[in-house]
């Protein structure tokens, strides 16, 4: 009798575990954050530059027509605002050091060697995105931009009528600027992106320290960013 009644309490609890275990308190799932593009950044880039120069001296005889290029870094700094699940609009601003630089001869005369350097560049533009999904996004950027340079004409005593002297020139050229890049939110407050610019310089006349060399020089600017931003404030601004 005594295991009889063992056996029925035995039988009783395991009947009842069920009942007992969606009695239980559960533990609620955790919140997703949802990611939101508001607010402002600043960071640093590295990559890539080309200046493109064609020129001729103002008789129409050319000079060059040549492609320079090298390194750029520098640093950005803007602010975003998400209008809604798909749209980001927003504005930065960009100041780099340029290494961009080479060494052409004169293809009139074929003897005078001309250096030619961007030293530094900066754009201010605004930006729209779309984002694929929510920390990835793609963007075009519009605005304005500029360059400033260096150019250095070395005359030989047979290309400048019978004087040796190395002519610089330097200037600061501006221009319609615009671009198309990527950008990932891969942790909160931190991004990555890949950019690629153009900025138009246009067409100036140059005039180097000599009555005899006056330049006409149409030029553009080329380059393509890698770089990292640490967002203010974090991503998270809502929890569903």
């Amino acid at each position: 009798m005594k295991k009889i009644f063992v056996a029925g309490i035995a039988a009783a609890a395991f009947c009842g575990a069920p009942v007992f275990a969606a009695d239980m308190p559960v533990k609620a799932a955790p919140f997703a954050p949802v990611v939101n593009w508001t607010g402002c950044y600043m960071g640093g880039n590295l990559g890539g530059g080309w200046k493109h120069v064609r020129a001729n001296y103002d008789t129409g005889e050319p000079i060059m027509d040549h492609t320079f290029d090298g390194f750029v870094g520098g640093g950005q700094i803007g602010c975003d605002y998400q209008v809604d699940n798909k749209w980001v609009i927003g504005i930065q601003g960009m100041l780099d050091g340029s290494d961009v630089k080479g060494t052409v001869v004169d293809s009139t005369i074929n003897v005078n060697p001309i250096n030619v350097k961007a030293n530094w560049f900066g754009t201010v533009a605004a930006e729209l995105g779309y984002l694929i999904n929510p920390s990835l996004k793609f963007y075009g950027k519009a605005g304005y931009g500029w360059l400033r340079e260096k150019q250095i004409y070395n005359c030989s005593a047979t290309g400048c009528l019978g004087f040796v002297a190395s002519l610089p020139f330097s200037e600061t050229r501006s221009g319609f600027d615009a671009g198309l890049g990527l950008t990932w939110m891969f942790q909160p407050n931190w991004e990555v992106f890949v950019e690629y610019d153009h900025m138009w310089l246009g067409t100036k006349t140059e005039n180097f320290p000599s009555p005899i060399l006056q330049v006409n020089a149409r030029e553009r600017f080329d380059k393509i960013l890698v770089g990292i931003d640490y967002r203010f404030g974090g991503p998270v601004v809502a929890k569903y």
